[in-house]
């Protein structure tokens, strides 16, 4: 489970750079994750190798802007 949530989150930091870099970019986790087509055609062993993703990406036709809350309106400190 280590390797798989390393994994999520280098995923994460790849999708910020290709952001910043305005390359839209979505990770799906679906079904032709598991299909053994996938596997042959990609010439992946399933028993040694497991695809966790396939990224979709693209230069995005407009990047609609949304406005971020400050800091201080989504943290909280705990005592």
């Amino acid at each position: 489970r280590e390797d798989y949530a390393a994994a999520c989150c280098a995923v994460m930091n790849l999708q910020l750079v290709a952001w910043e870099m305005g390359i839209g970019m979505q990770w799906s986790t679906g079904k032709i994750t598991t299909e053994k087509n996938t596997y042959r055609l990609l010439g992946i062993n399933p028993e040694a190798e497991s695809i966790i993703g396939f990224f979709y990406t693209g230069y995005p036709a407009e990047i609609g802007k949304t406005k971020r809350k400050s800091l201080n309106e989504v943290l909280r400190w705990l005592p």
